[in-house]
């Protein structure tokens, strides 16, 4: 009957054939295609927690880099007592000239 709800998902008195699992084959075992078998069977749990940060702080690494660098050119600015435009110029021309040069590079490639 096409009007009837679907079959739910989870084993009912109606329907207790999902409460049979079916057995896990094991890698290269007879129910595993030829191809699949020289992969092993996929890692079950949390990632390892020090492969995680250590992705984060590689993923992170270019803006560290860049507010490193952006913080450099303030001090060094402060340093060598810089007239006030001046310094917000360097300053400013740190912060836009990454974005100017991808910019420049989207604009001037060849299609």
């Amino acid at each position: 009957d096409p009007a009837s709800p679907p079959a739910p998902a989870w084993p009912t008195a109606e329907n207790p054939a999902l409460l049979r699992q079916p057995a896990r084959a094991e890698a290269g075992g007879p129910g595993t295609p030829g191809e699949a078998a020289a992969f092993g069977p996929a890692p079950v749990g949390p990632p390892a927690f020090a492969g995680e940060y250590l992705r984060l702080f590689i993923y992170l690494l270019p803006f560290l880099v860049y507010d490193a660098s952006i913080v450099a050119v303030a001090w060094d600015s402060r340093r060598r007592q810089m007239r006030r435009l001046t310094r917000i110029g360097w300053t400013v021309l740190t912060l836009v000239l990454p974005y100017l040069g991808a910019l420049l590079y989207l604009w001037r490639r060849k299609a």
